[in-house]
């Protein structure tokens, strides 16, 4: 039977090799990360907010007042909004696995996806914690909420068949007793297409797509019709 020799609660153990001798060397991860301001010269320029953590996908406000951080620590991943003015932070979801959050145009909503059994999917979270989460959307193998700019879908890939296509889901309540309709919005039959990011006025869409056999960036009017273009020239992904 197996017999556990070393146990780390953070789960931070990574590759591991055995001497002859019977020693055991191992790597233990302490990743701790930090918003920062950048500026144009893509120097870091000021620490933004938080102190260092395990911090992923930090997004502003539409305001500017405020940040939004995926924060993974013992309790799981949640989303959490932090104040930049007073230094404050509020966590906003209590699921353990908020991933990809990011803010509704009037700043008062998040939208993130999760994982797990009987909560898979995208969801919306009130801020100021007043209602209770909804799930916009029940589906496995989703990712990358993004929402329009005129707060009426959230735009998401989505795994179908082994690749990634961009999809669409209202934000607005459906009809009583019936689901939310989600639509495909780039669903090509052999390339996948992921980390949709409309454009401020609404216009245009930006994601990666991998048609050429590597990922490019791309753009295509929204929510159409039109061509897409290609504007990255060696290789791209994750456009804003």
């Amino acid at each position: 039977p197996a017999v556990p020799v070393l146990d780390d609660p953070a789960g931070d153990l990574a590759a591991a090799s055995l001497g002859a001798d019977g020693t055991l060397l191992y790597t233990r991860q302490r990743p701790l990360h930090q918003p920062v301001w950048v500026d144009s010269t893509g120097r870091a320029v000021a620490p933004l907010g938080p102190p260092p953590g395990r911090y992923m996908n930090p997004r502003l406000s539409p305001d500017g007042t405020r940040l939004l951080t995926q924060l993974a620590d013992a309790d799981g991943i949640e989303a959490w909004v932090h104040d930049l003015a007073a230094g404050t932070a509020t966590r906003v979801t209590r699921v353990a696995s908020a991933l990809n959050p990011t803010w509704t145009p009037d700043g008062a909503h998040v939208v993130y996806f999760t994982v797990g059994a009987g909560r898979e999917g995208v969801w919306r979270a009130a801020v100021d914690g007043r209602t209770p989460p909804e799930q916009l959307i029940a589906a496995a193998g989703v990712f990358a909420p993004a929402v329009t700019p005129d707060g009426r879908e959230v735009l998401f890939q989505r795994n179908v068949g082994g690749a990634w296509q961009l999809w669409a889901v209202p934000l607005a309540a459906p009809a009583a007793g019936t689901p939310r309709a989600a639509r495909p919005v780039v669903a090509a039959e052999r390339a996948s297409a992921c980390m949709p990011a409309p454009s401020p006025d609404g216009r245009w869409l930006a994601y990666a797509s991998n048609a050429t056999g590597r990922y490019e960036v791309y753009l295509r009017p929204y929510p159409g019709p039109g061509a897409e273009v290609r504007v990255s020239r060696d290789g791209g992904a994750e456009p804003a």
